[in-house]
């Protein structure tokens, strides 16, 4: 077990193995789209 809790965001919760490029470009411009580019997301 980690002694930390995982930081950042899982995409697993989400696509889990179904992963496209579609869903992948739509995942990068929502984070684009919502400044979290910046913040090193």
């Amino acid at each position: 077990m980690a002694l930390t809790l995982p930081m950042g965001w899982n995409s697993w919760n989400l696509i889990e193995g179904e992963v496209s490029e579609q869903i992948i470009c739509e995942i990068a411009d929502a984070i684009a789209a919502n400044g979290l580019q910046q913040a090193g997301c």
